[in-house]
């Protein structure tokens, strides 16, 4: 009798050894092994829908967080005269970026969200006029 509570004894140890070395081989294919981004290089131009640069819009990276409510802006720029813009960012682990586009004038637009896996990433936004009737 006491045998066989050993064996089941054993074969039970031999079973969860499995299970374990299993799961663990599942989760090191499945943990994320993409390339850290130290620095992000975000830039590029404001159009207007006839597609001119349009200078001295207001840009604003800002940040989502999972403890805050809403996003904080984190950096603000001005377009220069060709419309361009340029951030450098060192993202934190498990925030998000996006960027706002405003200017009196026309619609306020965003750039959401910022991908964090590039570390250079270079796009063109344009903004419409606000028409009144």
């Amino acid at each position: 009798m006491e045998k066989l509570k050993q064996l089941k004894l054993l074969k039970t140890k031999r079973i969860m050894k499995t299970i374990i070395y299993i799961c663990l081989l599942i989760c090191s294919f499945s943990c994320n092994k993409e390339k850290s981004i130290d620095e992000i290089s975000i830039s590029g131009v404001v159009l207007n829908s006839n597609q001119i640069p349009i200078d001295s819009v207001k840009v604003i990276l800002e940040e989502t967080c999972f403890m805050c409510t809403g996003s904080l802006p984190i950096d603000t720029k001005y377009t220069d005269k060709s419309g361009g813009f340029k951030f450098e960012l060192t993202p934190k682990k498990d925030n998000s970026y996006h960027i706002d586009f405003e200017k009196r004038g026309y619609t306020i637009k965003t750039y959401h969200p910022v991908d964090l896996k590039k570390d250079n990433q270079i796009f063109n936004v344009i903004m419409d006029t606000i028409t009144t009737k």
